[in-house]
């Protein structure tokens, strides 16, 4: 990951570990015709890589030694993605949608990689968030989330009526989304 210092532009190429969960935590990445900007940029700190768009979060945790700060991606490829640093502007608190422990679990539940058909594999994520939580979530977010290999325990956390999603995979990726109101 190599960074100029003159612009704070860092680059991450596809052939460097953690590019595949790079990538996870981009699709939570706000689109380009939000008004809020800082959404738009990958916020890095010391521990973890977190993105949001305001629905969902994705987060990974940061052992690749990227640089602290807001980033915005320059060049998405699929070999490599760079990075502008903005300084202007600060990423939300997103620590306020993650659990705690003194949050209650409602259900959970696991969805273990197997290797099936394309479609069965992201139909049984689907089918088992629905059977379990009673709620409905954006599909695409819950593809989204559930792309990236590997085995996933399942939460539905709090008391509220509308209770966030927490999807984490092992140690290193955790996801949060928020249901759809009806």
């Amino acid at each position: 990951m190599p960074i100029t210092n003159n612009n704070r532009i860092f680059e991450w190429k596809s052939i460097e570990h953690g590019f595949n969960e790079l990538q996870w935590v981009m699709r939570a990445l706000a689109g380009k015709n939000d008004i809020r900007q800082n959404i738009q940029c990958l916020h890095i700190d010391v521990d973890f890589i977190v993105d949001t768009d305001g629905h969902r979060l994705h987060m990974m945790s940061n052992d690749f030694n990227a640089p602290v700060g807001l980033w915005r991606p320059k060049t998405i490829s699929k070999k490599a993605v760079a990075f502008e640093e903005q300084l202007d502007m600060e990423f939300p608190e997103y620590e306020r949608v993650l659990p705690t422990t003194g949050n209650p679990v409602r259900e959970r539940f696991y969805i273990e990689d197997k290797k099936t058909s394309w479609g069965m594999r992201l139909a049984t994520p689907f089918l088992q968030v629905l059977t379990y939580t009673k709620q409905a979530f954006n599909i695409d977010y819950l593809l989204d989330t559930f792309s990236l290999d590997g085995n996933w325990t399942v939460e539905s956390v709090g008391d509220h009526y509308l209770r966030p999603l927490v999807a984490m995979r092992s140690e290193t990726c955790l996801a949060v989304l928020m249901p759809l109101k009806s």
